[in-house]
């Protein structure tokens, strides 16, 4: 982050604790002067107790009334300057103490509601070791570039994007991802700004720079997603301005029909009517959406997910279709081995990759991987990592050409290697054994993808597909049955390997061979038939599709300008999981919303009937407003918790 944004915030911060410091000050000071006036029963400690309550109150006053709003706290000094002038200063020190005290705790309760995202900017360093010709030099963030090498030592804090370029460590990437477990890093691996370093040293070459991380991107989502406000939230900040002129209107009218028509006197056609206006007055109807959507929001942040405002919280709870991506969606984008077929004597033998293995079948799988190792294909990188992963060594080629579109042709340990699709053998003539293709032929059909592998004269065949993600089945379960979502697949490969990911997962519906424009079609569709979609895709290719559903949601998008702008959600560390987390998180906001707005609704009701038919001394009418508004932020609190 850059030095500039963190002197800023620092400085904002600051700012903050000096207010809330005074804040606290005067309205201790109006509780000490309002006890002594009991004591003391000198009339100029009541109005002493008057002034300093009413010292924060007329400030904001003050500087809402220049922007040509009328707010509560208008209402309240209102109430207060009625109280003086019907020779009620001690109520009017009362109302006036409540009202600075709920104000005090309110201020706290929305700074508390804010950690959230104000603990997320102080998380990286403000300068870096930087390594330039074997020399280390402490440098600002805001002087780093791509491609300088920098230097992490551990317990130290990442201090901007980068890759790993020598040395292993476990990171803690909690504030990042959501993920509690630290991550195990090491070579060519991707380190965050703002995770914390656990174990070694570590050389990392900058891939971002200040001011595009992943936690600034975090940071900015949050809190543009503040100024977005849900329907409710408008309802009510519309609702709480026109209400306004409503309560005064109602005390004047109050005011004149006492005073003329019921003539009740001065001061009590004034103090009833003050009891009113107090009774009337909206403060916990206005802060009951607001309240609850901060908390949501800070908690999805704080469990890797980043809503784009609050109004999709609404969306949510109506979504009743998903469409979900295939690849890097539902699967893990990567293709894994599961099949390994070896033509022996006239006939086929069938290996499961995932179970032990024959050892007569190594010597053929270090080859294999000898012959892909210096491809960056995607199969060829899967081989090598299986053939590793099963503790077998990888000799050296001794010749390697690959032929684009085809596959590899190369010499190892003496043996002439072919590997690749079925035109690479066309290409030289070898005619495939019938046993091979049937088995191919057969895999196919299964939506497993293969390549074929001739060593001198054996001929092997590998099956793969892109692996399903742990939790995939178990969230579509859960979306299924809990929340009543149907669900479906949308994907560009071929309809054998949707069919069998789908069916995998138990979801009826599927698209297959399909174009973004496709997908972008069939989401209109579904909008156009009734259906509140919501689109879950990998970020880039289906940015089309995620623009165009009622929520769209990319996994671990963050990296993509595309994506930021076409998501409505990201899921930082592509954990679909965290979707069912979303829409238990949203109903539970909604839930809390409503019960806020029906908890401040009845506050005002009870009140303004009990001041109408019953005489309801002022400071008890304050009690019952400033206690409704707290009761509502704390029922928004609750969202900070974790849910179950």
């Amino acid at each position: 982050m850059s030095h500039c944004h963190s002197c800023s915030t620092n400085n904002n911060e600051s700012r903050n604790r000096v207010m809330e410091y005074l804040q606290t000050l005067f309205t201790a000071l109006c509780l000490v002067l309002l006890l002594a006036s009991f004591v003391a029963k000198h009339p100029s400690i009541v109005y002493l107790s008057v002034l300093a309550g009413s010292i924060f109150p007329t400030m904001e006053t003050s500087r809402n009334l220049i922007k040509g709003k009328v707010d509560i706290g208008f209402l309240m000094l209102l109430a207060g300057a009625g109280a003086i002038l019907a020779h009620e200063a001690r109520d009017a020190a009362i109302l006036l103490f409540l009202f600075s005290l709920s104000g005090t705790l309110e201020t706290f309760a929305i700074n508390k509601m804010k950690k959230a995202i104000s603990s997320l900017i102080k998380l990286t360093p403000e300068t870096a070791i930087r390594i330039s010709d074997g020399q280390e030099e402490e440098v600002a963030i805001s002087e780093l570039n791509i491609g300088d090498i920098i230097k992490i030592v551990p317990y130290q804090r990442v201090p901007i994007d980068s890759i790993i370029t020598t040395g292993s460590s476990s990171i803690d990437e909690s504030i990042i991802t959501g993920e509690s477990r630290p991550v195990s890093k090491h070579t060519d691996d991707i380190l965050y700004g703002g995770s914390s370093n656990l174990e070694g040293l570590l050389n990392a070459k900058v891939n971002a720079l200040p001011g595009d991380t992943h936690l600034e991107r975090i940071i900015k989502l949050v809190e543009d997603a503040q100024k977005k406000k849900a329907s409710t939230e408008k309802v009510s900040d519309w609702f709480g301005e026109k209400y306004t002129y409503f309560v005064l209107a109602c005390f004047i009218t109050s005011l004149s029909v006492r005073y003329f028509f019921y003539h009740q006197g001065w001061d009590t056609s004034l103090y009833s009517s003050l009891t009113l206006l107090v009774a009337l007055s909206p403060c916990a109807l206005v802060i009951s959406t607001p309240a609850a959507t901060l908390c949501a929001l800070s908690n999805a942040a704080r469990n890797g997910i980043l809503v784009r405002g609050s109004s999709f919280f609404e969306k949510i709870i109506k979504i009743n279709f998903i469409a979900f991506d295939k690849t890097g969606t539902l699967t893990i984008g990567k293709p894994g081995i599961q099949q390994i077929y070896i033509s022996e004597k006239n006939s086929v033998e069938q290996y499961n990759a995932n179970a032990n293995l024959p050892k007569s079948l190594h010597g053929y799988l270090q080859i294999i991987a000898a012959a892909e190792y210096d491809s960056n294909h995607p199969i060829a990188r899967c081989i090598i990592e299986y053939v590793k992963n099963i503790n077998l060594t990888i000799p050296k080629v001794e010749e390697h050409q690959t032929l684009p579109g085809l596959g590899v042709s190369s010499l190892v340990n003496g043996k002439r290697v072919l590997i690749g699709r079925n035109k690479l053998f066309e290409k030289y003539n070898i005619p495939i054994p019938d046993n091979i293709l049937s088995s191919a032929e057969k895999i196919s059909r299964s939506g497993d993808s293969i390549i074929f592998v001739l060593i001198d004269e054996t001929w092997l065949l590998l099956s793969f597909i892109d692996t399903i993600r742990n939790n995939s089945a178990e969230v579509v379960d859960e979306l299924t049955t809990q929340f009543n979502i149907e669900t479906s697949v949308l994907s560009g490969d071929n309809e054998n390997t949707v069919k069998k990911v789908a069916e995998t997962l138990k979801i009826k519906n599927i698209f297959a061979k399909l174009l973004p424009e496709d997908k972008n079609k069939i989401i209109e569709d579904l909008i156009n038939s009734g259906k509140n979609v919501m689109m879950v895709g990998d970020g880039i290719n289906d940015a089309p599709s995620l623009a165009k559903a009622n929520v769209g949601v990319a996994m671990g998008g963050l990296g993509s300008d595309v994506t930021l702008n076409a998501a409505d959600v990201v899921l930082v560390n592509d954990n679909l999981s965290k979707l069912v987390y979303l829409f238990k998180l949203s109903k539970k906001s909604q839930f809390i919303i409503y019960t806020n707005i029906a908890a401040a609704v009845g506050a005002i009701v009870l009140l303004t009937m009990t001041s109408l038919f019953i005489a309801l001394p002022l400071p008890l009418a304050v009690i019952g407003h400033e206690g409704s508004t707290l009761l509502v932020i704390g029922n928004s609190l609750r969202l900070l918790n974790k849910i179950s």
